[in-house]
């Protein structure tokens, strides 16, 4: 998701440069403290060294991994709504989904979060994969939690 960001943002400047048209910035966007910026800054630029055409590769590869990702949101969503039930989903039934997959279902479910990473997705999947009860994650406006071999997702109290 970042570096889908990052490539927009490059077509961004790109197509801004070419029809020489003024863009504004605010001050933190000189920050490396915020990870978007520490990307931009930093790893970008070294792997521009690498690769100079690292902008244009990305690009053309771009379809694809909007194909990649529309289908995975398609299944996904298709899961959901044929598993999830008044918030429950069986356990063993996620289970036996392949991880890919499992990742895109917690991450829609997830949708609208803010701030939401791979960390935190890797820390819900692994309290799936346990599947051991009492165990929760609250992650802002959404709980996740195993309750008598079904996965409840709910508001927290």
């Amino acid at each position: 998701l970042q570096l889908l960001r990052l490539i927009k943002a490059f077509q961004i400047l790109k197509y801004l440069k070419k029809h020489k048209q003024n863009f504004r910035t605010d001050k933190t966007n000189k920050d490396p403290k915020y990870t978007r910026n520490f990307v931009r800054l930093k790893i970008v630029p070294q792997l521009l060294k690498i690769n100079p055409n690292l902008p244009e590769t990305i690009g053309k590869n771009l379809p694809s991994l909007r194909e990649i990702d529309e289908y995975m949101t398609k299944e996904a969503n298709a899961w959901i709504k044929k598993n999830i039930k008044n918030g429950c989903a069986r356990l063993e039934q996620f289970q036996k989904i392949d991880p890919a997959l499992q990742k895109s279902i917690i991450i829609r479910i997830f949708e609208g979060t803010r701030n939401l990473q791979k960390n935190h997705v890797d820390e819900i999947l692994s309290i799936i994969k346990k599947g051991v009860g009492k165990k929760q994650k609250t992650f802002q406006n959404t709980r996740i939690e195993i309750l008598n071999k079904n996965i409840v997702f709910s508001k927290p109290r």
